[in-house]
């Protein structure tokens, strides 16, 4: 490998490695959210940012209503002088330390932090969810009649005998699909140099068990070049009988047009 391929691999090593590692949950005020979604914002080109019109304490109440964000504050007890964060449905006048269990009264004008759901934390950053959640956006864009998904389909072999054992899961699928009467499966990566040989292999398989239109390979990250190379080891393995698509950082790039219009 030459500088630029090392470097992004030992990058990716580190990424995951450092997912092993415990991880306290993180909380951010509200200047704190303002600030990083102003370096959001920033990072979008001018067509994109012509488009965003969004109100970041609407968004922000949206996320609270539907528990991806959590709502509370850091309290400390007078007692054992303890800190510990309470969300707001826990909140009264009246707070029943964690540590101690003795009953404090609610400071006056206290500050709220927000704190993101740990199954959503996980999902992203464990199982990469988002690059799922961001290849059904672009698959929903464009359906004119239907479209509904499955992500996570696991294949089962059953035991010879169903008193013999529980059945095992030897294949998993990350995406699902029919849109407009075309039904479709996809394997998702958060980055391009994550596909192995082995995967194309699976997915060819699982094309061959499932009969779809359409099979797709998708990274939001990496290369398109290297996403050729699967799609080419499918098509020879499948034939002209499904439509393989390739989805790069190039597809990417741009948001739905579901979402600008």
């Amino acid at each position: 490998m030459d500088v630029t391929e090392i470097q992004t691999w030992l990058t990716q090593k580190i990424i995951f490695a450092s997912k092993g590692l415990t991880k306290a949950p993180l909380r951010l005020d509200y200047n704190s959210i303002e600030e990083q979604h102003e370096i959001y914002v920033q990072t979008l080109d001018e067509q994109e940012k012509q488009h965003y019109r969004r109100d970041l304490k609407a968004d922000l109440t949206e996320l609270t209503q539907s528990n991806v964000i959590f709502q509370g504050a850091e309290l400390r007890c007078p007692n054992c002088i303890s800190s510990f964060w309470y969300p707001v449905e826990e909140m009264r006048k009246v707070i029943l330390c964690r540590g101690c269990q003795t009953p404090f009264p609610l400071p006056a004008e206290t500050e709220w932090w927000y704190q993101l759901n740990e199954l959503v934390r996980a999902g992203v950053g464990d199982h990469g969810l988002l690059a799922v959640l961001r290849t059904v956006t672009r698959l929903f864009d464009g359906a004119s009649e239907c479209f509904f998904f499955t992500p996570s389909v696991e294949f089962l072999v059953y035991p010879s005998y169903p008193d013999v054992g529980e059945p095992k899961a030897k294949r998993e699928l990350d995406l699902a699909w029919v849109k407009d009467g075309l039904f479709g499966i996809a394997e998702v990566k958060e980055t391009t140099k994550l596909f192995k040989q082995t995967d194309y292999e699976h997915l060819a398989e699982l094309a061959e068990m499932t009969r779809p239109d359409i099979v797709l390979i998708a990274a939001p990250d990496g290369n398109d070049d290297d996403l050729k190379k699967g799609s080419k080891a499918i098509r020879d393995k499948l034939g002209v009988t499904v439509d393989v698509w390739e989805w790069g950082p190039s597809q990417f790039k741009n948001s739905p047009h579901w979402i600008r219009d």
